[in-house]
């Protein structure tokens, strides 16, 4: 499981540190996930991409998988990204551990959630019309709310 969602993901672009800032920034399309980026976490390393925590809650457990976090690296003038880091949390948060990921770089098709993540990476979280912060904790609760108001929607 952990590897096919990283393999999407990398279309998504993640940095583990303790989020103070988390912000909603896109869910998926089929309703399958969510994801929120830790604004603070938002700087430029020294190969001059962007790096930020990504922090991605999945709509239904997948194997006592509820939601991962991301450090994920930006090449903004080339609209790729690639997952440096990752780890599992289960429905209570508890983490599996931090785990290279080693991902190759990957585009961003236009229109999608990898590139509504990459535009608010690269943007340091200035591309979002609603600015509202949901804290410091991670945003599991708020996630899967969101997501189950979604499906009720039908949208």
């Amino acid at each position: 499981m952990f590897s096919e969602f990283a393999a999407f993901a990398v279309a998504l672009g993640a940095v583990a540190a303790p989020a103070s800032d988390w912000r909603y920034v896109d869910a998926d399309a089929r309703g399958a996930n969510i994801s929120f980026i830790d604004k603070d976490s938002i700087r430029t390393n020294t190969a001059g991409n962007i790096e930020a925590a990504m922090f991605s809650v999945l709509a239904q457990d997948d194997d006592g998988t509820a939601a991962f976090r991301f450090i994920v690296e930006f090449q903004c003038a080339t609209g790729k990204s690639r997952l440096l880091t990752g780890e599992m949390f289960d429905a209570a948060l508890k983490s599996s551990g931090p785990a290279d990921m080693g991902a190759d770089w990957e585009g961003n098709d236009p229109g999608t959630q990898g590139e509504t993540i990459l535009k608010f990476a690269c943007s340091k979280g200035a591309s979002m019309a609603d600015g509202t912060s949901l804290g410091a904790e991670l945003p599991l609760a708020k996630g899967r709310s969101i997501l189950a108001e979604r499906a009720a929607k039908g949208s």
